[in-house]
């Protein structure tokens, strides 16, 4: 069974599409305590922008000088953090099937979960978006003699996810009684 370690912060970076941006920010993020799940990097609509999102396991008590760190890298024009506590995240996850254990079960795993399955004659894929515990559920079916690999991606969506599954508009996060909106920095 796969061990669930949440990841606590999400963090949003905003920085010039600089050479060496992400080595500095992972350096500064290379500390006991601290884990990095998933990160993702992706320009913006302005081209020497980009916005890189971290998952991760760190200290709330960490946070505040983890922030301040980072937008004292003279590349980065804006540093977030939001708390997982009280949202779920979609993310993609993408199971490798071993062929020759495809029985009805597994089909019926597949049809519950509605998932996607791609098949080109030698490799079995099959891909879900859901939130985490949905994955995780998926994962553990599968891992009962069908699974031979599984990735899983950061956010799919750069939205929140309420616990009536709603999506709602990315929040504004406050920091320190500090209003801090995407894209500014804090004063």
């Amino acid at each position: 069974m796969k061990k669930q370690t949440q990841p606590n912060t999400i963090l949003i970076i905003r920085a010039e599409n600089a050479k060496g941006i992400l080595t500095r920010v992972l350096g500064i993020l290379d500390r006991p305590n601290f884990y990095v799940a998933s990160m993702t990097m992706s320009k913006t609509d302005i081209m020497e922008q980009v916005v890189i999102i971290l998952e991760a396991v760190i200290p709330e008590s960490a946070i505040n000088n983890l922030l301040f760190r980072l937008e004292k890298i003279i590349e980065v024009e804006s540093a977030m953090a939001q708390l997982t506590a009280n949202i779920d995240l979609l993310k993609a996850g993408v199971f490798e099937i071993d062929v020759d254990k495809a029985d009805p079960g597994f089909w019926q795993v597949i049809q519950k979960y509605g998932a996607t399955v791609i098949f080109n004659g030698q490799r079995l894929l099959v891909e879900k978006t859901a939130q985490a515990n949905d994955l995780l559920d998926l994962y553990n079916l599968l891992d009962q003699g069908y699974l031979k690999t599984y990735q899983e991606t950061l956010l799919t969506t750069a939205k929140w996810i309420n616990e009536n599954g709603r999506v709602l508009p990315v929040p504004q996060i406050e920091m320190e009684n500090k209003q801090t909106q995407f894209g500014s920095k804090t004063d």
